[in-house]
């Protein structure tokens, strides 16, 4: 290892945008049927407890992370029922069956009776859902920054308000008090990967409202990464009791590792690679135009539903974090593996690996939509000034409308579009448009369009397959 060296990523300054294949935009069909259901019901959810790695706010975290990864990667133009379906990830993690179980690890951890989900410890919320509300307002809107926009009601009298801004001063402030810096998801116990997402919250944070959350603890938190939670053979401790300081070997497996990996890249990049390289070499084993680690318990294990036996899990992580670290060989082979052992399966126009739990799936569509550091440049550069005021494609009938491109450099629009229920005429709604102005249209019924006084205008197009459409400045 003291031959390798670990370098910080470039971002890239506009990054790049890509079409989705058909069976790119069916895989992601089954993250917008998940979303766009009802807002108190969890049809397609696994339901088996709210404590472990099982739990509803896991799988609603990476529902919203794939679904903004999906946009940043190949839909940055594209609101509609995208932005909606992320909104509704977000407003079910408000529903008490997701978050109560704090109030029981309150009471027997620290023997404290105190629902709050936010004020106290428990990354394992405030940094995960941070992320997802971060990832929301880089795209699409800062609703979520508004005081009091993020409502844990309790019961009819006791309601904890709060905002992507108390979000990261939690973690913020729990880590400043913290010996380690890293602090407990559960009451007592410390896990590794959770404090990257605390750490992914407060680096969105900085970046979108100026604050320097991240930049305050950053230090400690690098020395405490090296030095009370690093292994002697470099590995990642992957959960430490606090008041012991005793770990265990099964949160130090290679799964865990490549997890950490991923999520450390864009807060603490020399150190995710130094553990991607490190499960690399010598956890990753190569067979032909296949990858896979060695049969273990933790290789084996779906934590989405604590199922052994299969090793699709490992297989979607492997992919995960090669994509993120730019191993496309590593990856493309990792995810010919899941094909192999995943079981894939269409139904109604959504793909999904019928041998994976759904947070494995969710998972599994971050090595889909990601690119080489992607997660690093969507938390630290998120959306580029192109993005944020071009025109963009603002609603769109689903599933009969599949974007499979949106992008604009900020005057023109250009739109890649595919039927996903049948050949048929539908109407498209455009905003962020110049006012009064005369744009010309190619790929629609009409050629020309005029922007009314709002900057918004509708678009009628015939899809049959697949149909580019672009809508560009007259400039007579």
């Amino acid at each position: 290892m003291a031959r390798e060296t670990f370098t910080r990523p470039t971002a890239s300054a506009i990054a790049p945008v890509v079409e989705s294949s058909p069976e790119d935009l069916a895989s992601l069909r089954y993250a917008l049927d998940l979303a766009l259901q009802p807002l108190d019901t969890f049809d397609g959810f696994t339901k088996i407890d709210q404590f472990r790695e099982a739990a509803l706010r896991y799988q609603l975290n990476s529902l919203g992370y794939a679904l903004a990864t999906s946009q940043y990667s190949r839909t940055p133009a594209f609101t509609g029922y995208l932005a909606e379906a992320q909104r509704n990830a977000i407003t079910k993690m408000l529903d008490k069956r997701v978050w109560g179980y704090w109030a029981i690890e309150n009471l027997w951890g620290n023997l404290r009776w105190n629902p709050d989900p936010v004020n106290w410890e428990n990354v394992m919320l405030t940094g995960f859902f941070g992320v997802q509300v971060g990832m929301y307002e880089s795209l699409n809107d800062d609703r979520y920054s508004r005081p009091g926009a993020l409502a844990f009601e309790w019961n009819d009298r006791r309601s904890y308000r709060n905002s992507l801004t108390t979000l990261a001063e939690s973690v913020h402030r729990n880590m400043r008090r913290s010996d380690w810096t890293l602090y407990p998801c559960e009451p007592n116990w410390t896990y590794t990967v959770c404090n990257t997402f605390g750490l992914n919250t407060m680096l969105i944070h900085d970046r979108l409202h100026g604050t320097q959350f991240a930049e305050e603890v950053a230090p400690g938190l690098r020395h405490a990464y090296d030095t009370e939670f690093t292994r002697p053979d470099g590995r990642i401790v992957g959960v430490r009791c606090e008041r012991l300081g005793v770990s265990w070997n099964l949160w130090a497996g290679p799964v865990v590792q490549l997890t950490t990996a991923f999520w450390l890249n864009a807060g603490l990049p020399e150190l995710a690679q130094r553990t991607w390289w490190i499960v690399r070499d010598q956890e990753i084993h190569d067979h032909g135009d296949r990858v896979g680690f060695a049969p273990s318990v933790t290789s084996r294990l779906d934590p989405g539903n604590y199922r052994l036996g299969n090793d699709a899990y490992g297989q979607a992580m492997i992919a995960m974090a090669a994509r993120e670290m730019g191993d496309d060989t590593t990856a493309a082979r990792a995810i010919a593996g899941l094909e192999d052992s995943g079981n894939a399966v269409t139904t109604n126009g959504a793909r999904r690996y019928s041998a994976l739990s759904t947070l494995g799936n969710l998972y599994a569509l971050q090595s889909r939509f990601n690119r080489a550091n992607g997660l690093h440049d969507l938390i630290n550069c998120g959306a580029p000034a192109e993005w944020r005021t071009g025109p963009i494609l603002a609603e769109a009938a689903y599933p009969d409308v599949l974007v499979a491109k949106a992008v604009t450099d900020g005057h023109a629009l250009d739109l890649v579009l595919r039927p996903g229920a049948g050949p048929r005429r539908t109407t498209l709604r455009l905003e962020r448009l110049v006012p009064h102005r005369d744009y010309r249209v190619r790929g629609a019924v009409d050629e020309n369009l005029r922007a009314s006084a709002t900057g918004a205008a509708t678009v009628i197009v015939d899809l049959h397959d697949r149909l580019e459409v672009s809508v560009v400045p007259d400039m007579a």
